[in-house]
């Protein structure tokens, strides 16, 4: 299983301080950057000192065939997330649950070092779909 950065170098906080929410956000776009079946997509990456909260993902375009991803990190592949259907309709919006997302459930996931948010592909490859990834976030 292939880590490939997806993240296009973004990263930052829209603010000076300390305490405040935001979100940061990523399009990811699979008919620009094909991706094989299993590959570990690095979508979001993340300050260390930030708790993220939840992260949702909207399809802005299919699929067109049977994929899936499980939304989280390099510890927790499925944190945020266990199946977000890229192959829903577009306009679709997944957000992590409580009591089913481990990170959702503990209230978020405080990192204290620099990581990413990764959509961890099903046995499928993707060329095709256009997915958003958003987190909310605090910068403690």
């Amino acid at each position: 299983m292939a880590n490939v950065d997806y993240t296009n170098g973004a990263s930052g906080i829209p603010f000076d301080g300390l305490n405040n929410f935001y979100t940061i956000e990523n399009t990811i776009d699979f008919a620009q950057k094909n991706a094989a079946a299993s590959t570990v997509v690095q979508a979001l990456n993340v300050e260390a000192g930030t708790l993220v909260l939840n992260v949702a993902c909207e399809v802005l375009t299919p699929q067109g065939a049977t994929s899936t991803a499980t939304v989280g990190d390099g510890s927790t592949p499925a944190g945020f997330g266990g199946s977000v259907d890229l192959n829903a309709a577009a306009g679709t919006m997944t957000v992590g649950v409580g009591g089913t997302d481990a990170y959702v459930t503990a209230g978020g996931h405080l990192y204290t070092a620099a990581d990413t948010i990764d959509l961890t592909l099903s046995a499928n490859a993707v060329d095709t779909a256009k997915i958003k990834v958003k987190a909310i976030c605090v910068k403690l």
